[in-house]
């Protein structure tokens, strides 16, 4: 029998076995001595759960397709691919654009979507209730990036309400490209 001492080398070793184990449908069983083992073995198992192989893939890994957890309710899949796959379809153009996706479940029916410095987009779950919203967020943002980029930040709120207005008012027209299919 092989003793592994180094916690890294173990702790890698049991995300391989845990994620085989899952992707057999085996049921897994933890036991641990003490708390901090039990953590491991929870953290080890949270990140291979995120790991399974589909057979007949080209890359041999399969990513989840629905939300999980708190953010089930959600019908767009908080993911950065789902995301500039959809502001793609819906001429959303995010070249020079960086999505960051806020996963806090705190925040889930909140009527919080999408915030932007100029720069990066953050998305918040409920931008991800459907694809309407999701479109809709997205131009909303995205129009707040080219008004930062032509004007600067607003400097008071009489600007700052004109953004928001335009940014509004673009959000049919996105969700009406989407729509039509890009045409």
């Amino acid at each position: 029998m092989t003793v592994i001492k180094n916690k890294r080398i173990l702790k890698y070793l049991l995300m391989m076995v845990v994620s085989l184990l899952l992707v057999l449908n085996f049921s897994i069983g933890v036991s641990a001595s003490n708390v901090y083992d039990r953590q491991e073995a929870d953290a080890c198992i949270t990140i291979s759960q995120r790991l399974s192989v589909k057979g007949g893939s080209k890359t041999g890994i399969y990513r989840k397709v629905a939300n999980t957890g708190e953010f089930k309710g959600l019908h767009e899949t908080m993911q950065a691919r789902n995301v500039k796959n959809i502001a793609k379809k819906a001429g959303i153009g995010l070249d020079g654009v960086k999505i960051k996706i806020d996963r806090n479940a705190e925040l889930v029916g909140k009527g919080i979507y999408g915030y932007t410095d100029g720069k990066t987009i953050t998305l918040y779950p409920d931008a991800f209730t459907d694809t309407e919203t999701l479109v809709k967020t997205l131009g909303h943002e995205r129009m707040h990036v080219y008004q930062t980029s032509i004007w600067g930040k607003p400097t008071s709120s009489d600007i700052l309400q004109e953004f928001e207005n335009g940014a509004y008012a673009s959000e049919s027209s996105w969700w009406q490209y989407f729509q039509s299919g890009g045409k």
